[in-house]
């Protein structure tokens, strides 16, 4: 009686599996997945600097609060490699989490964003100069930062 019932069990675990192998066509593709993407339902309405050698100027030191809200745009720093926090799409749309959470942050305090490229052996560099007022996942900076 128990060889009975594993060979039952075997095949209705058998029967399953190619019954749904037949009934359920569509196949993860993680391509797919990833181009139907898109940033929290609101189209993004930011500047997307693809490029480190063609950012805007900065001004040479970290930026207040203060001075952030006064200009009325934040800087936030973005990898381009950081599945899936950062990444663009087929499309050239720039979305992931990050992007989610720079959005959110736009409305609550509202101001502009402007994305800008970095690599993690710069970072620190390009704080201190300015360039990035926040970066959300960073990964490990290469040195401790010390403003």
């Amino acid at each position: 009686m128990g060889v009975a019932c594993v060979i039952a069990s075997l095949a209705a675990v058998l029967l399953r599996r190619n019954y749904f192998d037949f009934a359920v066509e569509e196949k993860y593709d993680r391509t797919k997945v990833l181009e139907r993407m898109h940033v929290l339902d609101v189209p993004l309405k930011a500047k997307v600097y693809r490029r480190a050698e063609k950012l805007p100027p900065s001004p040479g030191k970290p930026s207040t609060l203060a001075q952030i809200q006064k200009r009325g745009f934040l800087y936030v720093g973005y990898s381009e490699d950081g599945l899936p926090f950062t990444f663009f799409k087929q499309a050239g749309e720039l979305v992931g989490y990050d992007v989610d959470m720079a959005c959110e942050l736009r409305q609550d305090m509202g101001i502009d964003i402007i994305f800008i490229p970095y690599r993690y052996d710069r970072l620190v560099e390009i704080i201190r100069k300015g360039q990035i007022d926040v970066v959300q996942t960073a990964g490990h900076a290469p040195q401790p930062f010390r403003p």
